[in-house]
This record gives C-alpha cells, sequence and structure tokens, in this order.
C-alpha cells in the first residue's frame, strides 16, 4: 500500500496542490503539516468526520482502504492511497495520503447486491434505488444530468395484446436503454412505462447523444411474439449546475419538460 517518493518539502508543497484529489501529509512523527485546497474544501462540509478518520491514521497498521464522510449532500465514500515519502537524503520524511472519491462506484455494488434496489420484471433499478439517491446523495458532484424518458402510446399496446405483451415491450425497452448508456450512468423504473438516467460528471452534451442513441436503435421496429412493434418515446432533460443541484428538484424539473414535450408532439400529430 505504501509506495516511496523522495521528494524535497518545497517541491512537495507544489505537488500536493497540483493533484486534483484531497490530499494531506503527515510528518515522520505523525503530525498534519500540509494539505492541498480540495482537502480543505472537503474539511468545510466534513470537519467532524474527517477529524475522526484522521485519528486512525496516525496507526499506519489499522488504517482502512475505504471510508465514508457524512456531508450536507448525503454520504461520501473515498478510497485511501499511502505514499511514503523521502527527504534528499533517501531518509523517510512522513506520509502522503491521497482520497479519492467512490460513491459512484459504491452506489452500483449497492444496488447489485440489494435486490430491494431491483425491479423484478426488467433487471434495472427501481425507485427504491431513487429515492436512496434523493435522500443520501443530493449532490452527485459539479456537473450531472438527469433525463426522464416515457414511451408512446404504450397504453395502447398493453390495452390491445394484453399486459404479458406489455410486460416483453418494457423488457426490451430497458434492454435497449441499458445499451445506451454508459456503465457508471444510474438507469432506473420510475413507474410504468417511465424511466430515468442519471449521468454523473457529464453535462448536456451527453444526456443528448443519448437521446439519439436511442433514438437510433428504435428506427427499426423489433419483433415480439411475431408481431413488429415500432417503439417511440418522449424525454425531458435537467442539468446540473445550470438547473440546480439537487437531485429531486432535477427530477422534477426533467419530468415537467417530458410531459411539456409530449404535448407538443400530440400538438404535432393532430
Amino acid at each position: 500500500m505504501l509506495r516511496k517518493i523522495s521528494l524535497e518539502r518545497d517541491r512537495l508543497r507544489t505537488l500536493i496542490e497540483s493533484i486534483p484529489q484531497p490530499v494531506v501529509f503527515f510528518d515522520r512523527s505523525g503530525n498534519l503539516v500540509l494539505y492541498n485546497s480540495n482537502y480543505e474544501e472537503l474539511l468545510k462540509v466534513a470537519s467532524e468526520s474527517l477529524e475522526q478518520i484522521l485519528t486512525i491514521f496516525k496507526d499506519t497498521k489499522n488504517i482502512p482502504r475505504e471510508f465514508a464522510l457524512k456531508t450536507p449532500s448525503g454520504m461520501k465514500w473515498f478510497s485511501l492511497e499511502l505514499k511514503e515519502i523521502l527527504d534528499k537524503k533517501n531518509t523517510f520524511d512522513g506520509i502522503l495520503m491521497v482520497l479519492t472519491d467512490i460513491t459512484e462506484q459504491k452506489l452500483q455494488i449497492l444496488f447489485w447486491q440489494d435486490r430491494a434496489y431491483q425491479d423484478p420484471l426488467t433487471g434495472i433499478a427501481n425507485r427504491n434505488l431513487l429515492e436512496e439517491l434523493s435522500e443520501n446523495f443530493l449532490d452527485l458532484g459539479e456537473k450531472f444530468s438527469v433525463i426522464m424518458i416515457d414511451l408512446d402510446n404504450f397504453k395502447q399496446l398493453n390495452d390491445k395484446y394484453g399486459h404479458v405483451f406489455g410486460d416483453k415491450i418494457l423488457k426490451n425497452f430497458a434492454n435497449i436503454l441499458k445499451n445506451s448508456i454508459r456503465k457508471d450512468a444510474f438507469l432506473i423504473r420510475y413507474g410504468g412505462d417511465e424511466f430515468t438516467v442519471i449521468i454523473s460528471k457529464h453535462g448536456n452534451d451527453l444526456a443528448e447523444t443519448i437521446i439519439k442513441r436511442i433514438q437510433s436503435k428504435l428506427e427499426k421496429p423489433f419483433e415480439i411474439d411475431g408481431r413488429k412493434i415500432k417503439l417511440t418515446f418522449c424525454s425531458g432533460i435537467a442539468n446540473s449546475p445550470e438547473d440546480g443541484k439537487n437531485i429531486k428538484e432535477l427530477i422534477n424539473l426533467a419530468d415537467k419538460r417530458l410531459y411539456e414535450n409530449k404535448k407538443e408532439k400530440a400538438k404535432y400529430l393532430e
């Protein structure tokens, strides 16, 4: 876990500030003597949690590889990497601690390990996961997008061919959505024939690209029980930080835009 790096203290100070993750440096006596601005920002929102964690770091035999911090925007998970720093005489000078935000990966693991978060029909996440995100992870970073997607005329198809046939449509559509997004995105069945996609650390351009990708995959009808089905959908997008930073607010706004687009589409088809 420890890697040796030979650096003078002034060069070390410059290096620490250039690292994008939160970084702290403990001298050979275990005192915290240097940290970068990213650590300072984290300290502002999680000072009590960090102080508790730092008391563990003084005993290098019991340092956790991962830990969670409680912040105003919810729980954040971090992985920990330690680097042993040597001075110009090649003797031990201290330990550099680098914190990397792994909240997204932890949430993905949470989903796959807990069936309570899975939709039994489609195999994707259900609204329980969305509630978990909304309650405990209000802010997913500086840039993220929420896409709300709703199938056109699903009720008519469901009524005409039956619920079993309707379920098969939803399964097929969920697979198309799954194959149209990145692995680190969250795909959630919001309810009925409505779906939510949450993409973190990306802006509006990627959300628009995903919509076009889904449309492209639906250009050709697909076959269910010998019947060819042509699906279309409406969508609404909300982006952080332009439209806000809170997931709940962005979901509501994306949903509102979805139904505005649905109304416009209905007028156009009249």
